[in-house]
């Protein structure tokens, strides 16, 4: 008689539990598709039902929802009837552009595109977006039919939503008319936020952005002596860079322009915090990308400290010692008969935080005056 050894046998049910919970899974997805579809085809009376559970479906797999040909096909139908054209179109367009769209695929795309009187306008960013919202007005003195008007009270719920997207852009189909619409990005290197656009039916309009391009983490700073060392990682097509200053976030300075991806700020205030901006343009000069970093110059020397001893053989022992902080130079003046002289002055290599000056010696007089030393 063969025994199995306990860890195996654990492995074993985890394992047949693991296939138990997919083929669990798998047959929720596949009955809320079957029943999304029910809804659908009862009409528009019960879009709203077939929306509800197909994404429940999404909700129970995600990863498949995104490329299972039934349910792109069945929630396009659902949201076309729903007046959530924006959404459906995604679906579409990612199965046609996937190659796995189907004839139902593609008569869904072109009702959208040719039968709902929308325009499209499309998204695009050099950078990867994350996060993006919007809001979308009608221009005073234009009005809407009752099914324009529910595609974009759609439209305005999907824009108030974070929406992520890379290089395929994001497309948004929107009634016919004059809208002003604004974005969480900027739109240019003036930092406008909002823009109006006027489309009608069968337009294809592209809207560039200005993506947030590097993340912090894609920076290196390098605080030093009254100086920071900036450099940054290249974007895709950017061919020149702009780097700006700023101490309170409001009034901006130019530092350097130029197509290095490096710069040290050789004049950097000292003790307060420091705002870089960076623009990133491509070859015809268009705006890119658009980042911010904070940082600091190094501190000014917070605590330094100098004494003097008389030594047996009149020599004055001076010991200083200076703390952390930016350093260009120390000098130490002596004070002697009311005359001020340098009696020490360190700078560049010779630069230290800390050591002793020797002076004298001194003659002992019966109109000797004290001899000070001080430490700038």
């Amino acid at each position: 008689m063969h025994l199995i050894k306990r860890p195996a046998l654990i492995a074993f049910f985890l394992l047949v539990a693991l296939a138990v919970a997919h083929a669990a899974s798998a047959a929720e997805f596949d009955n809320l598709v079957e029943r999304g579809e029910f809804f659908n085809e009862k009409g528009l009376a019960y879009a709203s039902d077939a929306v509800r559970v197909l994404e429940k479906a999404k909700a129970a797999d995600p990863a498949r929802a995104e490329v299972d040909l039934r349910f792109g096909n069945a929630i396009s139908d659902a949201y076309i009837k729903t007046y959530r054209y924006t959404e459906a179109f995604s679906y579409l367009h990612a199965l046609m552009e996937g190659g796995r769209g189907d004839s139902r695929t593609s008569s869904l795309l072109d009702y959208l595109l040719n039968e709902t009187g929308l325009g499209r306008l499309r998204l695009e960013s050099a950078a990867p977006v994350e996060g993006l919202t919007g809001e979308i007005y009608l221009k005073e003195g234009f009005r809407l039919d009752s099914a324009a008007k529910k595609a974009l009270d759609k439209l305005e719920k999907f824009l108030s939503l974070p929406h992520s997207f890379g290089k395929e852009g994001l497309t948004l189909l929107i009634p016919e008319g004059v809208f002003k619409v604004s974005f969480s990005l900027p739109l240019d290197a003036k930092g406008n936020l909002s823009t109006e656009v006027e489309i009608w039916a069968g337009d294809e309009l592209v809207q560039k952005l200005v993506g947030y391009y590097p993340p912090v983490e894609g920076w290196v700073v390098e605080p030093g002596n009254r100086r920071v060392s900036l450099s940054w990682s290249m974007i895709d097509g950017a061919a020149a860079f702009e780097l700006y200053r700023s101490l309170d976030l409001v009034s901006y300075e130019l530092l350097y322009g130029g197509s290095e991806t490096s710069f040290t700020d050789s004049n950097a205030p000292l003790g307060v915090p420091i705002y870089y901006k960076l623009f990133s343009f491509g070859p015809q000069g268009e705006a890119l990308a658009v980042s911010e970093v904070q940082a600091w110059a190094e501190y000014p020397v917070a605590a330094a400290k100098i004494e003097s001893f008389l030594n047996g053989d009149l020599t004055i022992s001076v010991p200083w010692v200076v703390g952390e902080g930016s350093l260009d130079s120390i000098v130490i003046w002596k004070v002697a008969n009311g005359m001020e002289e340098v009696a020490m002055n360190l700078s560049g290599d010779n630069l230290f935080r800390y050591g002793e000056l020797k002076d004298g010696p001194i003659k002992l007089t019966t109109s000797n005056q004290p001899v000070a030393y001080r430490l700038e």
